[in-house]
């Protein structure tokens, strides 16, 4: 996070919303630049926080094609 996203978050001005991962139960910030990604693709919001997706793909195995 940059540090005009850190002031605009710090002074209540910021868009981010604050999220409970389903996997670990910490709370994480779901940024204004990422929810106009997954807005624009049809994606919902995520329900893990990054690390807890890097495990979940990790632990998927190789790719198929």
């Amino acid at each position: 996070m940059g540090l005009i996203a850190w002031i605009k978050r710090l002074a209540g001005l910021s868009k981010d919303k604050k999220l409970i991962c389903a996997d670990c139960n910490t709370s994480f910030f779901f940024e204004e630049g990422e929810q106009k990604f997954f807005a624009e693709r049809g994606l919902s919001e995520p329900k893990r926080c990054a690390t807890c997706r890097k495990n979940t793909r990790r632990n998927r195995g190789p790719r198929r094609r």
